[in-house]
C-alpha cells in the first residue's frame, strides 16, 4: 500500500456522500423519465441550482450520470440499480447507508475514553497541506519553465512551495498570508530552517503585496474564491510582476465540460461545503481571467493530479 492509497481511503467519504445525497432525493428516478437541465431539476427537488449542478457534474465523473448539451440523464448502471420500481433496484439499501452516515461520524467517541488532543484548526490545516505540497512543489519546479529568482507566493500556506523554490533556485521568496495563518507559516518554515523567505501578513486582495517579482505563484487558492475575487487577484499579480515576469496558477482545474477529471469535480463539492462561493474552475475560465488581466503566451501543464496555467506579462 502506498500513500496515494491511504489518502484515497481517508477521503472516500466524499464520493460516498455524493451518491447518498443524490439517492436520498430520488435524482436517478426523476431523471429516468427524461433528461433535465440542472435548473429544471433544482425546481423539482427544491435545490440550489449552483450547488446541484456541482453535485450533478460529480455524478457524471463518477459514472452515474451523462451530460449532453447541459442536460443530464442516467447511465446504464444508475438506470438499472437506482431507479425505483426496477427489478434490480438497491436505492433503499443506499438510503439505509445514508442513515448510518452520522452514526459512523461518532466512532471516535464510542471507542476512545478521552477526546483527541487537537492543535489549532489553522495549524492542522496548514500541516495537512504541507504533507503533500513539497512533492507537488518539486513537480512544478521540474516541469514548468520559469525564469527569475524572485518569487511572490500568494496565500503560501505552509510555505512549502517557497521553500522548494528557494532550495532549488537559490533565490528569494515572499509569502503573503492572512494574519490568522501567518504565525503558523513562520513556525513550519522555522522547523525546516528555511532561509530567504519573508512572510507578509495581509489580505492579498487589498493590502500591499510588493512589486518587481519575477514569478507570482497562485497555488490552490482560486478554488476558495469567487470569479470576481479571482479576477482581482490575477490583476494584482500582474501589477506586482516585472515585464517578462510569469504568473503560475496551480489548482485542480476542470476540463471545459465541467465533468472531468473526477477528483476536480469531487473537490468542487468539498469547496461548496467549505467556502462561500468557491468551486473548481475550468481551463478556459482561468485562461479568460489571465487574458483579461493582460497576460499572454499562456501555457497548460498536466501534473500528477493537478494542473497549471502560466502566463507572461509583456
Amino acid at each position: 500500500m502506498d500513500k496515494d492509497t491511504i489518502m484515497a481511503i481517508a477521503d472516500a467519504y466524499r464520493e460516498s456522500k455524493i451518491l447518498l445525497a443524490a439517492n436520498e432525493y430520488d435524482i436517478f428516478t426523476i431523471l429516468s423519465k427524461r433528461p433535465l437541465m440542472s435548473v429544471e431539476l433544482a425546481e423539482l427537488v427544491n435545490a440550489d441550482t449552483r450547488a446541484l449542478e456541482l453535485l450533478m457534474n460529480s455524478l457524471v465523473a463518477m459514472g452515474f450520470l451523462k451530460k449532453n448539451r447541459d442536460k443530464y440523464s442516467n447511465t446504464k448502471v444508475a438506470e438499472k440499480y437506482l431507479v425505483k420500481n426496477t427489478p434490480d433496484y438497491i436505492g433503499d439499501w443506499v438510503r439505509h447507508a445514508n442513515d448510518g452516515y452520522l452514526t459512523w461520524g461518532r466512532l471516535e467517541e464510542r471507542v476512545f475514553k478521552s477526546k483527541p488532543v487537537r492543535k489549532d484548526w489553522k495549524e492542522r490545516f496548514l500541516r495537512a497541506l504541507d504533507n503533500t505540497a513539497i512533492e507537488k512543489a518539486e513537480e512544478i519546479m521540474d516541469k514548468v519553465e520559469l525564469k527569475g529568482k524572485c518569487l511572490l507566493d500568494l496565500g503560501g500556506g505552509s510555505g512549502a512551495y517557497s521553500w522548494v523554490f528557494v532550495k532549488k533556485r537559490g533565490g528569494k521568496a515572499t509569502i503573503v498570508e492572512t494574519p490568522e495563518m501567518a504565525d503558523f507559516t513562520r513556525k513550519i518554515l522555522q522547523e525546516k530552517n528555511a532561509e530567504n523567505i519573508d512572510v507578509i501578513e495581509g489580505d492579498f486582495l487589498k493590502d500591499p503585496i510588493g512589486e518587481s517579482y519575477d514569478i507570482a505563484l497562485i497555488s490552490n487558492i482560486i478554488h476558495f474564491q469567487s470569479i470576481e475575487e479571482n479576477k482581482l487577484l490575477i490583476k494584482r499579480a500582474y501589477q506586482a510582476l516585472v515585464r517578462g515576469g510569469a504568473v503560475v496558477i496551480h489548482d485542480y482545474l476542470l476540463n471545459d465540460d465541467m465533468t472531468s477529471p473526477r477528483f476536480a469535480t469531487i473537490f468542487a463539492i468539498h469547496m461548496l461545503l467549505n467556502s462561500d462561493e468557491g468551486r473548481t474552475y475550468s481551463w478556459s475560465e482561468v485562461e479568460g481571467w489571465l487574458r483579461e488581466a493582460g497576460f499572454r503566451d499562456l501555457r497548460r501543464y498536466q501534473l500528477k493530479e493537478s494542473r497549471i496555467i502560466t502566463g507572461v506579462k509583456h
